[in-house]
């Protein structure tokens, strides 16, 4: 509609110290993610991490739409994000039931 917000040097402060966390919790598990997923395999890895990553999600709504629970968010982002990359991880364990398809499911 042609209208533009600033954003005040305190909140892009804000927000790149949360992607900063969210980054460096997802690559410091990583490691942990890809034990989990040969312990536990694809679909198990694959479900519980969606469910966790659904619950930091609506972790993360909370702390937004609530001011008194703002620190939520930098709690709830970094677990979303590893979460969300165990899910990813997990879903190439699906492309070598169809070996036919790699490309298409991956």
């Amino acid at each position: 509609n042609g209208t533009e917000i600033d954003a005040c040097k305190e909140q892009l402060d804000a927000a790149g110290t949360l992607y900063t966390l969210s980054m460096a919790a997802a690559l410091i598990t990583t490691l942990a993610q890809g034990f989990c997923f040969d312990r536990l395999g694809p679909r198990t890895s694959a479900v519980g991490a969606s469910l966790l990553t659904a619950v930091s999600l609506a972790l993360f709504a909370l702390g937004l739409s609530t001011s008194s629970l703002n620190w939520l968010v930098y709690i709830a982002m970094p677990l979303a994000d590893c979460a969300g990359s165990l899910t990813s991880m997990a879903l190439f364990g699906f492309a070598w039931h169809a070996p036919s398809h790699q490309g298409l499911i991956s």
